[in-house]
């Protein structure tokens, strides 16, 4: 018993990012889907499904959904392989959009929802590849490879990832400002009314703050801790003491 204890733990020693990504789906998903069952009924003058009725109790339909999505992502991540990971993390959130976008109809598939979880998954995939992307270290235990090539070795390793982590921040930064215009651009086009941009607009804040939290404490985190990894092979690297019987 005591084995298989110890086994397990072993097996699902990164259960906290399995979590994170539970959560991550969820929440996306929630945000999604609640949003556009609150504003769609409100948008009477939408370009193209001026006052959608959705049926009675979708909300709560939906809640329910997300307690699978939120279940399912978690069950499976924690019961599989580290490398089946990457595409088990995204499925439960596709299977279960699937009712979602039957329930969101007639605009099949519902644009913003389709986006939200597009982009989550792709987030997910990211973080996942990060995570379990395994880095070379057979380097530090090889006698044959000098300690000054091996220092630089790990120096490229920090190098890498603090490079990634900077682009990922920046890049993120530049496209979270463009997105928002071109969102309040588009829900123009939408609608005339002043009122009902506003909640177009007010909606789709939420769906990029939920974006973006997934890509601070996802694939930034991730990379942030891949970074820390080169960080302590480089610390395990010894430089070869000097030859005492050598004369100065």
């Amino acid at each position: 018993m005591l084995h298989r204890l110890i086994s397990q733990n072993r097996k699902d020693e990164d259960i906290a990012f399995c979590i994170k990504v539970s959560i991550a789906s969820w929440l996306n998903y929630i945000v999604g889907a609640v949003s556009s069952l609150i504003v769609d009924p409100k948008l009477a003058h939408h370009a193209y499904f001026p006052s959608r009725q959705y049926a009675p109790g979708s909300i709560w339909v939906v809640s329910a959904l997300s307690l699978v999505v939120l279940g399912g992502t978690l069950s499976l991540m924690a019961r599989s392989r580290p490398s089946n990971r990457l595409w088990l993390g995204i499925a439960p959130l596709w299977f279960v959009s699937l009712p979602t976008f039957y329930i969101l109809r007639p605009e099949v598939p519902h644009n913003a929802f389709f986006v939200q979880i597009t982009l989550c998954s792709i987030l997910t995939a990211v973080a996942a590849w990060v995570r379990y992307h395994p880095m070379d270290t057979a380097y530090l235990t090889e006698s044959a490879v000098l300690t000054q090539a091996k220092l630089e070795r790990a120096k490229e390793e920090i190098a890498f990832w603090r490079s990634a982590f900077v682009y990922t921040l920046g890049g993120f930064l530049a496209i979270l400002f463009s997105w928002l215009n071109t969102v309040v651009d588009l829900n123009k086009l939408i609608t005339t009314e002043a009122r009902e941009q506003f909640l177009m607009n007010l909606a789709s804040s939420y769906r990029v703050i939920s974006i973006g939290v997934w890509i601070i404490f996802g694939v930034l985190a991730e990379i942030a801790t891949k970074t820390r990894e080169a960080i302590r092979h480089l610390e395990m690297i010894r430089s070869p003491e000097p030859d005492k019987s050598a004369k100065p």
